[in-house]
């Protein structure tokens, strides 16, 4: 038999014992880094399904008062005008609100607290909303559209009945700084974003340069996430200020409406290259040892 060198013996015992630990660790290594981006993506998820949550609470207390109101609505004779101030009293009770109005089963707004009773009323800004309830009977929450006064508001609406039929819808209409100080209350961190839209794809709140993005559509990449037909999922975007961000999203039921929450890649990414630096450092570096 030919004499092997004690050196080389040496090397291949030590070869022998690391390879097979580095194929090892290796696949350990990519295991965990996969969890860890899951875990990341998950628990921005949830972030955004509370985000969702709060922001449906919202929508859901503007239908409670207006449900509560229309119970004790009078709207035959004299007693119309009574109905009037007392719509006016209650929409100086929510600050965001910019009025309240009543529309009768053919489509015709008959009073609007922002006008004195009897006035000419202008033409519904936002109808989608409106046919929805007649149709359904059930509230309903509209998407962003400029009033005859210039701002931009979306309305929130419920059926007005007297015994079974459905006579009038009472709206209300309201400013989207309601959903900005939801957003706000969150306390997202400064890097984050977190946006919601309406129905149409129209932005009705951001937590960043929220008068600028007001009304305008997602960016192209968020845009083409949201094209898919499920409830919620995630994934890799820009932003409008062409930032590198995950993004996770719910829809709102019955509303329509998508929170969509802004994370930096780095905060997703930061875990994996953390686990990379720590482990593959150390593999490397038990691989070179036992190499010299």
């Amino acid at each position: 038999m030919p004499s092997v060198p004690l050196r080389r013996r040496l090397f291949l015992l030590a070869a022998g014992a690391l390879v097979p630990l580095a194929l090892v660790s290796g696949i350990g290594l990519y295991l965990l880094t996969t969890q860890q981006r899951v875990q990341v993506e998950r628990v921005s998820l949830e972030f955004t399904r509370a985000v969702a949550t709060a922001v449906d609470a919202e929508l859901r207390s503007s239908i409670s008062v207006l449900e509560a109101f229309a119970t004790t609505l009078t709207l035959e004779g004299k007693e119309r005008a009574t109905s009037h101030e007392q719509a006016r009293r209650v929409v100086g009770t929510q600050p965001t609100w910019a009025g309240m109005s009543l529309t009768d089963s053919a489509g015709t707004r008959v009073a609007d607290t922002r006008y004195p009773p009897g006035a000419n009323l202008p033409p519904i800004a936002e109808r989608e909303s409106l046919d929805q309830v007649m149709r359904t009977g059930a509230p309903a929450i509209g998407s962003l559209a400029r009033s005859a006064r210039g701002p931009l508001l979306f309305a929130v609406r419920v059926p007005v009945r007297r015994g079974a039929a459905l006579q009038y819808v009472l709206s209300a209409s309201v400013r989207p700084e309601e959903i900005r100080d939801v957003i706000t209350r969150q306390q997202v961190p400064p890097d984050w974003v977190v946006s919601i839209f309406d129905q149409r794809g129209q932005r009705v709140a951001r937590s960043r340069a929220h008068e600028e993005s007001l009304g305008g559509p997602a960016s192209p990449s968020l845009q083409a996430l949201l094209a898919r037909d499920v409830t919620e999922g995630g994934g890799p975007t820009y932003t409008l200020e062409g930032e590198r961000i995950y993004t996770p999203y719910v829809r709102l039921a019955p509303s329509g409406w998508t929170a969509a929450l802004g994370l930096p890649a780095a905060v997703v990414e930061g875990a994996v290259y953390r686990s990379l630096a720590l482990y593959g450092g150390g593999l490397l570096l038990s691989v070179r040892l036992g190499t010299l």
